[in-house]
Parts: C-alpha cells; sequence; structure tokens
C-alpha cells in the first residue's frame, strides 16, 4: 500500500497515493518556465523529473491525521469511478471505516480536491464527519458558475445534513499565534490557485497546502506559476511568502501533486537560495 507516516506534533499524519504517477511536458503547464535553469534542478532533485527538465512528475496524494480522538482527512480526491476509489481503498488498508472519519478539511474547491465527499449516488461519503471550507472559498465557490455542478453535488448535501461549518482562515503572517479551529489546527489563508484556497497548519509543525506549489522546481522559483493558478501573480507572491514561512519555523510541508507522497521541507543554502528537501 503506497502511503508515508509521520507524527506531527499530537498526530500521526499518513500520506496516502490517490492518483498514480505520470510524466507531464514541463512548458505545457509552466509556460514561463525556463528549461535551461531547470536543469540545475534536475540535478538536484532526478526523482521529480522525466529522463530531462522537459519533464515533470506528478501525482497526487492525501493526508490523513489522527490522534487520540479524532481521524481528519484534508480534501476528500476525485469521485469514485466505475474501476474503484484509490481512497476507499487507503482508508480501509489503514483500518478506517468511512463512519469512523470525523472531520475533513476542504482546503479549495477542484474536483480532484473535493470529488469524493458524495458517492455516486449522491450520499454523503462521510457522514458522521464535521466537515470545515474557509468561508471566502465558500462564498466564491456558491457563485463560482463554472463549478456550480460541484457546489450543488457536493457541498449543498453537507449544508442540508447539517455536516458543513464555514470557518475564517487566518493570514500566514503571525500564524504561529492565530487561534485554532480544532485543537491543534489552523486554517491557513493561502489564495492564489483559487481566490480563497486555504491550507491547514498542524500542530505548528506542517503545512499542508492547497496546491500552492505544484512543482519542487517552484521552492527554486517560486515566480513561475501553474497555468491552473486562477491569480498567477498572487499565487506567486503566496508561494513565496509559504516558502519563506517554512524555511523559518522548519514546517514539513505537503504538496499534494509532488511524488511521491508530497511530504518535504524547504531548505536554504548560505547564499539563501530555497530548495526542496525530501522527508
Amino acid at each position: 500500500m503506497p502511503l508515508q507516516t509521520i507524527t506531527v506534533g499530537q498526530f500521526e499524519l499518513t500520506s496516502i497515493a490517490v492518483q498514480p504517477e505520470s510524466l507531464r511536458p514541463v512548458q505545457q503547464f509552466f509556460p514561463s518556465a525556463d528549461l535551461n535553469a531547470l536543469e540545475t534542478i534536475r540535478a538536484e532533485l532526478p526523482e521529480m523529473f522525466g529522463a530531462s527538465a522537459s519533464e515533470l512528475r506528478f501525482s497526487q496524494s492525501l493526508c490523513v491525521l489522527r490522534d487520540s480522538s479524532d481521524v481528519t482527512l484534508v480534501d476528500a480526491g476525485l469521485p469514485a469511478t466505475p474501476e474503484g476509489w484509490p481512497l476507499l481503498n487507503e482508508l480501509t488498508e489503514l483500518g478506517i471505516a468511512l463512519t469512523a472519519v470525523t472531520r475533513v478539511f476542504i482546503t479549495h474547491r477542484d474536483a480532484d480536491h473535493i470529488g469524493g465527499l458524495v458517492d455516486a449516488s449522491g450520499a454523503i461519503t462521510f457522514p458522521k464527519a464535521q466537515h470545515f471550507i474557509g468561508s471566502l472559498e465558500y462564498a466564491d465557490f456558491q457563485r463560482d458558475a463554472a463549478r456550480r455542478e460541484w457546489f450543488t453535488k457536493c457541498v449543498t448535501p453537507l449544508e442540508q445534513a447539517g455536516l458543513l461549518t464555514v470557518i475564517e482562515a487566518q493570514p500566514l503572517k503571525g500564524i504561529v499565534g492565530a487561534p485554532e479551529f480544532a485543537p491543534g489546527l489552523k486554517a491557513v489563508f493561502t489564495p492564489g490557485h483559487r481566490s480563497g484556497a486555504t491550507s491547514l497548519l498542524v500542530g505548528n509543525a506542517a503545512l499542508l497546502t492547497a496546491d500552492v506549489l505544484h512543482a519542487a522546481f517552484q521552492v527554486t522559483q517560486p515566480e513561475v506559476s501553474i497555468m491552473f493558478d486562477a491569480d498567477p501573480v498572487l499565487a506567486a507572491l503566496t508561494r513565496a511568502a509559504v516558502i519563506a514561512a517554512a524555511a523559518a519555523h522548519g514546517w514539513v510541508l505537503h504538496v499534494p501533486h509532488l511524488p511521491p507522497f508530497g511530504l518535504g521541507r524547504v531548505v536554504r543554502d548560505a547564499a539563501g537560495r530555497s530548495s526542496w528537501l525530501l522527508v
């Protein structure tokens, strides 16, 4: 079973693979990327690239947090297909029943992060869990015409069942002293990829990011945005701020689309250059 488990404060954090690794052309998704500059990064992180700097490895992983009383799932991945549902398979392997999940944290509105909130019949996947979403992401999702079907399908049933709590995400600056919305958990406002994208700070020690980054080379080159970012300029600013905070606080980061399990740290050399280090 593909997973990685670490301890973060009071939590056991397990990152589980929910999409297989694939190779994607860099310039298809990062049109402003400089392939020559990426060759240096590829020499340092060959496992993140294909045979050359023109190909990146992508995957998707989600995090499960367990402590003495709760099971928290961060996002729910893609919906189930006739071929199966990797998230359910992984939770089963971990011995976690759907009814044992007590909390679901929704980072942002994309289908590969919210599609699994309901099953094929429209039933709530985690019927005993309280679901949390940042207030701006909730409001913008509600009025996002392109994603109205997903809101109706995935969010409306949670509201009707009384299983959705809209929370205030806290600014990244000063987050260590900010209030928790649940024991050991803080919602962090990290806009850019989506207007209200909300990351999760766990025990002031690990930041589980809402697609703030999509590639390891962005730790070194935060100014390069993926084509899917709603606001590339804001995304780059947020990314740089997250990288700086992670380096300053020594946080573990979870970056959902980085292979193999998205877990790593930001390290800086004597010249102040940042790079990605797998945990």
